[in-house]
């Protein structure tokens, strides 16, 4: 027999989130069920506290079956991960606020409306979506780092877009 449940974590933490699994494994002697029980052979498990992205702590726990073997382990992201995750994240804020930055200075008048910047300011907010889906273990959309960030930053790049192709528009053709 060879049970695991992963519990105590959540994705929505990402990239700081963190796991516990119960490893419970057991072996057993071949045998008839009508004419004999069962016996319980000796068992050794072997945890490589490794994963590519995540660090791996375990414990052997007291077991609650004869000849039973249980591993509690512990699992996080490693910190080259999260480094990644967080700079990834702060490249969003910079874009967006790039981005916002471009749009209120051109709609203010200090700068003339470009069609370059129009398709740079778009660029930005195409862009964000990708260096999102190519964070480390890809979470789904909706994690916690994305209601404070992505969202907002892709809201200022789509603003600072609009202001710009707003400005663009009103001035007119250049002549």
């Amino acid at each position: 027999m060879f049970e695991i449940d992963l519990n105590g974590g959540n994705v929505a933490d990402y990239p700081l989130d963190s796991y516990r699994a119960e490893l419970r494994v057991q072996l057993l002697e071949d045998a008839i069920p009508a004419i004999n029980e069962p016996k319980p052979l000796a068992a050794k498990v072997t945890v490589w506290e490794g994963a590519l992205g995540f660090h791996l702590r375990s414990v052997e726990r007291a077991a609650s079956v004869p000849g039973e073997v249980k591993v509690s382990i512990e699992i996080r992201r490693g910190g080259a991960f999260i480094l990644f995750a967080f700079a990834a994240y702060g490249a969003m804020v910079v874009l967006g606020c790039c981005a916002l930055a471009i749009g209120l200075i051109t709609f203010i008048g200090a700068r003339r409306a470009e069609a370059t910047l129009i398709g740079a300011i778009a660029a930005i907010a195409f862009a964000m979506a990708v260096l999102r889906n190519a964070l480390p273990g890809a979470p789904p959309l909706g994690v916690r780092a994305d209601m404070f960030v992505f969202l907002w930053t892709e809201v200022a790049a789509v603003i600072g877009f609009a202001l710009v192709t707003l400005d663009w528009a009103r001035t007119g053709p250049d002549r």
